[in-house]
């Protein structure tokens, strides 16, 4: 048997849940990933009002200058912030 290669019966899956998401992953690959490119996004026509900070569960959203960022490291692509915003400035990935 190969060190790959897991004896009959035996899953090599893992569930957890991360803020309310529920993950099953493999657990012979790593937990840290890259940053995805398909984080949402907030654009230009961002006024600033803060709704959506607050409801993102994991703080992945802060104030910058005069707008909202999200810090695409972090985002778990929920959509959370997309429903609050009261003027569409969230893009989605």
């Amino acid at each position: 048997m190969s060190a790959a290669a897991a004896p009959a019966g035996v899953d090599r899956k893992i569930r957890f849940v991360y803020y309310g998401f529920s993950v099953t992953r493999d657990i012979r690959q790593p937990m840290i990933e890259e940053v995805s490119p398909l984080a949402y996004s907030i654009n230009e026509e961002c006024i600033n009002c803060g709704a959506c900070e607050p409801v993102c569960p994991v703080d992945a959203i802060s104030e910058q200058g005069d707008a909202r960022v999200i810090d695409a490291a972090t985002c778990i692509d929920c959509g959370a912030c997309v429903e609050t915003c009261p003027v569409d400035a969230i893009d989605a990935p």
